[in-house]
C-alpha cells in the first residue's frame, strides 16, 4: 500500500506508465523577507515521521493544526474530527433555508475507537496522504485502528489490529441493534455476524465486518449508547449511514470493496484534458461503490451510474449519487485564451479605448510607483495597471507599453528590497510564501500568514509579472526565480518540489479550491470569490506561458477549467432550472432566486459575503477581476439573471460605480451594445478595473448583431478653455479666488471665469484658471459646486452630454460625486442636486480666447485632420493659417523624431537633417502635427512630464496645439501650447520638447522652416547601393530584396509611383509591391499584390552624401532601409545617418 507525504498528481497516459509532472523549480526560496515560522505550526504528534511541506488548505488540515480536533469538511458525505481516543463523524440530517442561505449543520452521529486506547490525544497520527485522502491511525501498545478517510465513499472504513472495537453514539441512546430492541439502562444486546443495523436518535447505520463474524454488544446508559466487541479483533469494519431501507441492497452488494488511497491523474490532447481519479482498492476494484457530486456527473465519461434512488445523500452542494468502478474520467475543454481576447476590439470602440489608455497610462509614473502596503489590494491594482499594456498592444499603441512596464517594474522593485515595509517571507513550518507581517497574526492581509487566500493574492502578482516579462525579457531573466516562488506556492504541479505542497488550495474531489487555511484550528472550509480563485490559476497560466514552462501552463489551464466549471455549478444560480434535476445542487427555488452564491462553505452556502450585503456586491464578487479568461465563465443566462436581479441597485445613484461597472462587464457577454451604453454613465471603476479595461472587454465580446457597432458614436464633450453659460438665462459662470463657488452671475464673458475642460473617462475635469483649482461636487448634493481641489479624483469628474430636447450645443452635466445633475439653484449657485436629466440646467460652452483664436461656442461636430503633406513657401505670419510641411527649429537646432526614436528632440544642426512635419488645421482652432516619416501624430501627455512624441495613428485632443507669436520676438517665432493640459512647450535639458511650461513666458520660441520636398520619382528604376555599386535583385523565386549583383542587366526593375505619403515600388519581375515588416527584423520583400502603408517609402536626398544619393525610410515603422551583412535590405535604421545610400537609375 502506497502512502505519500504530499498530494500526488501524476500525468497519466492511458495504457502506459504514469509520469509525474516535473516541478516548476526546486531551489530553496530566499525572498527579501527571509524565513519565518507561523505561530500555528503543524501538530508534531499528528505528523510524526513526516516532514514538510504540508498541506494547508485541504479538507482535512484541521486534523493537523492545534488543537487538532476541529470538525473537518469530509470525507463527504460525512464530516469528521479527531477526538482523544476515537474518530467522530456524522452525516448532516437537517437542511434549512433562511431566505439567504441553505444550512446543513455538522453533527456527530458516532465515534469509533478501541477499548485498549490510552485516551491520550497524542496517540494518533497520520500514516500518509495523497491528492484526496488521508490515512489516520490510533495506537496504544500493539493495538491499532487504521482508518482510510476517502472522500466520496458512502462507508467509513476501520482496520483493527489486536484492538477491541468500540462505537459510541453521538446522537442519544441506542434503541435497536441487529433487529433487537435495546433498553436504556437495561441489559446489553449481543449479536454475532458480519452485518449489523444500529439505530439511535439520528437514524440507522449499518456495520459490516469484512474478515469474518464478530460478536458485538450494544447497550444504552443515560444519554448515550455504546457498541463493543467481545474480544480484540483483527480485521476491517465498515459503517454507512442508511437513509432509506431501499438503499440497503446497494450498500450490502458493494461493502466488501474498500478504497485505501487515490491517484489524481490528468492527460492532455490538444485543448482537452481528462482528469482521472483512480482508487487503490482492497477487494474487487471494478465493484468499488463511490458517490458523485453534480460537477462530477456533468463531466464524467462513460460512467456506471446505478439509479439515483438506489442510494443518495443530500449535502450542501446537492445530492451525492452512486457510481460503480475505481476509475473516473472527467473531461474538460481547456482555455485557449491567454493574455488578450480571442478577437480584435470592435472598430467602433478603438478610438475610445485609445483615449482611455492615454488617460489611464498617463497617470502612471515610474518615479512614483505604487508601493506595496499589503498583498491583496496592491496585487489587484498592479494587475489592473498591467492590463493596460496588453490593451495597448491590442489596439496598436505599443508606444504606450514602456510607460506601463516601467511603472510595474518600479513597483515590484519594492518587493525585492529587504528594506521595504511589506515583504514576502518563506514560512518554514508548513512550507510556503507568506506576508511576513502576518506570520503570527491571522488578521493581517486576510490571514495570508495563515495560508488564507494565497490563490486570490498571488494570481494578481503572477499576472503583473507575466505582463512585464512579455515585454521585458531582461526583467524576466533577472527575477524569474523570485516570481516562481509564488507560482510554486499556489500552482505547484509536482511532489518533487521539496518546499511547496501541490496545488495548495485545490480540493480535487470537491472540484474547486478552498480559500481557508490554518487559522482558528482550520475547521470549516469556505471560498467566497470563485473568480479570484480562477484568476489565481490564470496568473499562473500566463506566467507559465511567458516563461515557456509548458507543464505549468497546462497544469494551470486545467486548474482554470475545473475552477470555472465549479463556479458555474455551485456559485451561479438559475431560477429557471428544475428543482428535481439530477445535477441540481440547490433544490430550493428561494435560494436560486438570489441568482448568485456569495460564499460556499462545507456546511452552508448563501447569497452573502463577509463584508457587504448589497446585491451588486454579492454578484460582483463572482465576476471580478474581469479578464479575457472569464469569457468562458459569464454564461448568457446567468448574466441576464444578474442584471435583472440587481437592476434596482444599478439605478440607485448612492450605489458605488465600482460595483456597477462589473455587472455591466459581465452583461456585455450577452449584449455588448447595452453594456457600452450603461458604462457611459460610470465615473469610478474601482482599484481592480480601469476605464480602458471596461471599454476593451466590452469591445471584444462576440457581437450578437454583426455589423451593428458595439460602441455608439456619442457626441464628444468639449475640451479646452471655455466659458460656461446657462442656456436659459444667458448668464456666465463665475468662480474667483475670493469666492470659489460656481455662480451663474456674469452677463458677458468679460466678467466670466475661464475654465479648462480636460478629458477624464466618460467626462471632464473642470479646472478654474482663476484660482488654479479643480471644480468639485459634494456628495450630499446640498452645497454648491466649488473650485477647491488641487488634485482631481472621482468627485471632480463630470459627465457632459447633449441635453435631451434642447437646442444643439446645450449640455447637461452629471456629477461623479453622487450621480446627480447640475442645476442652477438659489442665488444662481450651481448645485449637483437634480435627480433626473430633465431637471438639469442646460449649459453652453463658449470657447475662450485661445492663443491666436476668437471665442466660439462648442458644438458636437466631429474633428478631422488632414493626413497629406501640403508644401508652403514661407512661414505663416499668423498662427491661424498654419498649414503645410515644416521643420521645427529651436534656436540653432532642429527637431528630429522617428518611429525608432519617436520623442521630439531638438538635436539636428541643419534643416535638411530635421524631421518634416505636416501641419493641418483643426475645426474650432489649433493644429495637428503629423510626422511625415512615421505617419504618426505628435501627442502631448496630460501629465506634462513626458516628451512630446510622434506615436498617435489618429489625432484627438492630446494631439492638438495652439501657436501664437512669441512676445518681444522676431515675427515668425512662436510659442506652442498643448491642448491636453493647456501648458506650453519648453525644451528640457536633454533637448526634448515637453508641455511643462505653465505660462507663455516660460515657453520656448520656435520657428517653422518650410521642408524640402521629398523625392518622388515616377517611372521604372533600378536601385544601386552607392558605396558598393551592387544592384538590388528580387525574383519570383526569391522575393527578398538583396543587393547582390554588379551587372545592371541582372538588376530588378521597380516601378516607382507617388501616393501622397511617399512612393511605392512595384517589382516588374513578379508584379508584387515591395513591403516592409513593422518589426524591422525581416528583409524587404516583393510579396504584396496591393500597396498600402507598409508598402510606402519616403525617399530623400541623403544628408552629407553626393547629389543623387538617396535614403529610403519605410512608413510601416518609420525606420530607414539599410543593407545588412547578407546584402538584404532591411528597414532597421533608427537614424538617417545609419541608412544606406542608394542611386536610383534607369
Amino acid at each position: 500500500m502506497r502512502f505519500l507525504q504530499a498530494s500526488l498528481l501524476t500525468l497519466g497516459y492511458f495504457g502506459t506508465a504514469n509520469a509525474i509532472f516535473g516541478p516548476i523549480a526546486t531551489d530553496a526560496p530566499a525572498p527579501a523577507g527571509g524565513n519565518v515560522a507561523c505561530a500555528a505550526p503543524p501538530l508534531t504528534s499528528f505528523f510524526a515521521g513526516h516532514s514538510g511541506p504540508f498541506p494547508t488548505d485541504n479538507w482535512w488540515v484541521g486534523y493537523g493544526v492545534a488543537p487538532g480536533n476541529a470538525v473537518c469538511a469530509g470525507p463527504f458525505p460525512y464530516e469528521s474530527n479527531m477526538a482523544n481516543s476515537s474518530i467522530q463523524f456524522g452525516v448532516s440530517s437537517e437542511r434549512d433555508f433562511d431566505g439567504t442561505s441553505i444550512h446543513q449543520p455538522t453533527q456527530t452521529d458516532w465515534s469509533v475507537g478501541f477499548v485498549e486506547h490510552s485516551g491520550n490525544f497524542n496517540d494518533h497520527k497520520t500514516l500518509g496522504w495523497d491528492s484526496q485522502s488521508i490515512t489516520v491511525q490510533y495506537f496504544t501498545g500493539a493495538s491499532t485502528m487504521t482508518s482510510y478517510l476517502v472522500p466520496g465513499s458512502p462507508y467509513l472504513t476501520f482496520n483493527f489490529a489486536a484492538a477491541t472495537p468500540l462505537f459510541t453514539s453521538g446522537q442519544g441512546v441506542i434503541t435497536s441493534f441487529a433487529g433487537k430492541t435495546v433498553t436504556n439502562n437495561g441489559a446489553a444486546v449481543s449479536s454475532t455476524g458480519t452485518e449489523f443495523a444500529v439505530v439511535n436518535n439520528i437514524g440507522t447505520y449499518l456495520i459490516y465486518s469484512l474478515n469474518g463474524a464478530i460478536t458485538l454488544s450494544a447497550s444504552s446508559t443515560g444519554a448515550t449508547g455504546t457498541i463493543k466487541a467481545s474480544a480484540p479483533f483483527n480485521g476491517v469494519l465498515r459503517v454507512a449511514k442508511l437513509n432509506s431501507t431501499s438503499h440497503q441492497p446497494l450498500l450490502d452488494q458493494y461493502a466488501a470493496n474498500y478504497p485505501t488511497a487515490v491517484t489524481t491523474d490528468y492527460t492532455f490532447s490538444g485543448d482537452t484534458a481528462t482528469l482521472s481519479f483512480t482508487w487503490t482498492v482492497t477487494g474487487n476494484a471494478a465493484n468499488l461503490l463511490m458517490l458523485t457530486w453534480p460537477h462530477h456527473r456533468i463531466k464524467m465519461v462513460n460512467p456506471n451510474f446505478p439509479a439515483t434512488t438506489a442510494l443518495n445523500y443530500l449535502t450542501t452542494k446537492g445530492y451525492m449519487y452512486p457510481a460503480i468502478g475505481n476509475v473516473w474520467n472527467l473531461q474538460y475543454a481547456l482555455p485557449t485564451i491567454t493574455f488578450n481576447a480571442p478577437r480584435a476590439p470592435d472598430t467602433s470602440c478603438v478610438s475610445t479605448i485609445i483615449q482611455g489608455l492615454q488617460y489611464d497610462i498617463g497617470k502612471l509614473s515610474a518615479s512614483a510607483p505604487s508601493i506595496p502596503g499589503d498583498f491583496y489590494y496592491w496585487g489587484g491594482s498592479i494587475a489592473a495597471q498591467g492590463r493596460l499594456a496588453l490593451i495597448a498592444e491590442a489596439v496598436g499603441r505599443t508606444d504606450l507599453i514602456p510607460q506601463v512596464t516601467g511603472y510595474l517594474e518600479a513597483s515590484y522593485n519594492y518587493w525585492f528590497q529587504a528594506s521595504s515595509s511589506t515583504l514576502p517571507a518563506y514560512e518554514t513550518a508548513w512550507g510556503g510564501i507568506i506576508n511576513k507581517a502576518g506570520y503570527n497574526n491571522p488578521n493581517v492581509d486576510f490571514g495570508n500568514g495563515y495560508y488564507n487566500d494565497h490563490h486570490f493574492h498571488y494570481g494578481y502578482f503572477l499576472t503583473g509579472a507575466a505582463i512585464i516579462a512579455k515585454y521585458d525579457k531582461n526583467w524576466m531573466n533577472a527575477h524569474q526565480t523570485y516570481i516562481n516562488w509564488f507560482a510554486r506556492d499556489i500552482a505547484n504541479p509536482s511532489t518533487a518540489d521539496p518546499y511547496f505542497t501541490v496545488a495548495r488550495h485545490r480540493d480535487w474531489f470537491a472540484g474547486h479550491s478552498w480559500a481557508s487555511g490554518i487559522a482558528n484550528g482550520a475547521g470549516s472550509r469556505d471560498q467566497e470569490a470563485s473568480t479570484e480563485a480562477i484568476n489565481g490559476y490564470y496568473g499562473a497560466m500566463l506566467w507559465g506561458n511567458v516563461t515557456g514552462n509548458t507543464n505549468l501552463f497546462n497544469f494551470a489551464r486545467l486548474l482554470v477549467a475545473t475552477e470555472q466549471h465549479a463556479s458555474q455549478t455551485y456559485w451561479h444560480l438559475y431560477p429557471q432550472a428544475s428543482a428535481t434535476a439530477r445535477d441540481q445542487p440547490y433544490p430550493e427555488v428561494g435560494l436560486r432566486n438570489l441568482i448568485t452564491i456569495g460564499n460556499v462553505e462545507d456546511w452552508q452556502a448563501g447569497a452573502w459575503t463577509f463584508w457587504g450585503a448589497e446585491k451588486v456586491e454579492i454578484n460582483s464578487i463572482q465576476i471580478l477581476p474581469v479578464t479575457p479568461i472569464n469569457e468562458y465563465l459569464y454564461d448568457s443566462q446567468w448574466v441576464q439573471n444578474v442584471y435583472a436581479y440587481t437592476s434596482g441597485e444599478l439605478a440607485d445613484p448612492t450605489i458605488d460605480d465600482e460595483w456597477k461597472c462589473l455587472i455591466y462587464l459581465a452583461y456585455s457577454q450577452y449584449s455588448p451594445q447595452t453594456a457600452n451604453t450603461l458604462s457611459a454613465s460610470l465615473t469610478d471603476w474601482g482599484s481592480g478595473n480601469t476605464f480602458s479595461n471596461q471599454q476593451y472587454f466590452i469591445a471584444t465580446r462576440p457581437n450578437p448583431t454583426p455589423g451593428t457597432p458595439i460602441c455608439s458614436a456619442g457626441a464628444a464633450p468639449p475640451l479646452g478653455l471655455y466659458y460656461i453659460q446657462s442656456a436659459s438665462s444667458g448668464d456666465y459662470v463665475v468662480s474667483t479666488a475670493a469666492n470659489p463657488n460656481l455662480v451663474a452671475s456674469a452677463t458677458s464673458t468679460a466678467g466670466a471665469t475661464v475654465f479648462n475642460l480636460t478629458f477624464v473617462p466618460n467626462g471632464v475635469n473642470i479646472f478654474s484658471t482663476a484660482n488654479q483649482q479643480y471644480v468639485t461636487a459634494d456628495q450630499s448634493g446640498v452645497d454648491p459646486i466649488v473650485a477647491a481641489r488641487a488634485v482631481a479624483s472621482t468627485w471632480e469628474s463630470f459627465i457632459v452630454t447633449p441635453k435631451v430636447g434642447a437646442a444643439a450645443g446645450t449640455y447637461s452635466l452629471l456629477s461623479g460625486a453622487n450621480s446627480l445633475y447640475i442645476q442652477v439653484g438659489t442665488g444662481n449657485q450651481l448645485i449637483n442636486s437634480g435627480t433626473t436629466e430633465s431637471s438639469s440646467t442646460g449649459f453652453k460652452f463658449v470657447k475662450a480666447n485661445a492663443p491666436g483664436g476668437p471665442s466660439t461656442t462648442a458644438t458636437t461636430t466631429t474633428t478631422t485632420a488632414s493626413t497629406g503633406p501640403t508644401q508652403t513657401q514661407s512661414p505663416p505670419p499668423n498662427p491661424s493659417s498654419i498649414t503645410g510641411t515644416y521643420v521645427i527649429q529651436s534656436g540653432g537646432l532642429f527637431v528630429v523624431s522617428s518611429n525608432g526614436a519617436p520623442n521630439l528632440i531638438a538635436s539636428a544642426t541643419s534643416a535638411s537633417t530635421g524631421t518634416s512635419f505636416t501641419f493641418s488645421a483643426v475645426a474650432g482652432g489649433g493644429v495637428n502635427i503629423l510626422n511625415t516619416l512615421s505617419n504618426e501624430y505628435v501627442t502631448a501627455d496630460i501629465s506634462g512630464t513626458l516628451a512630446l512624441s510622434s506615436t498617435r495613428p489618429a489625432a484627438s485632443t492630446w494631439e492638438t496645439y495652439f501657436f501664437s507669436q512669441q512676445a518681444n520676438a522676431a515675427p515668425g517665432t512662436y510659442v506652442m501650447q498643448a491642448e491636453s493640459n493647456s501648458d506650453y512647450i519648453a525644451v528640457a535639458a536633454d533637448y526634448s520638447l515637453i508641455n511643462s511650461a505653465t505660462s507663455a513666458a516660460g515657453a520656448q520660441g520656435f520657428n517653422l522652416v518650410p521642408a524640402a520636398p521629398g523625392y518622388s520619382p515616377a517611372g521604372n528604376y533600378k536601385l544601386k547601393v552607392a558605396t558598393s555599386g551592387q544592384y538590388v535583385v528580387s525574383t519570383a523565386a526569391n522575393t527578398n530584396l538583396v543587393a547582390s549583383t554588379t551587372a545592371t542587366g541582372s538588376a530588378t526593375i521597380f516601378a516607382f509611383t507617388a501616393n501622397g505619403n511617399g512612393v511605392t515600388l512595384l517589382n516588374t519581375a513578379n508584379n508584387e509591391y515591395v513591403t516592409a515588416d513593422i518589426s524591422g527584423t525581416l528583409a524587404l520583400a516583393s510579396t504584396r499584390p496591393v500597396a498600402s502603408t507598409w508598402e510606402t517609402y519616403v525617399v530623400r536626398q541623403k544628408i552629407g552624401a553626393a547629389a543623387g544619393v538617396y535614403s529610403l525610410a519605410a512608413v510601416s515603422n518609420g525606420l530607414y532601409v539599410v543593407v545588412n551583412g547578407s546584402g538584404q535590405l532591411v528597414n532597421s535604421g533608427a537614424t538617417e545617418a545609419s541608412s544606406t545610400g542608394f542611386n536610383i537609375t534607369t
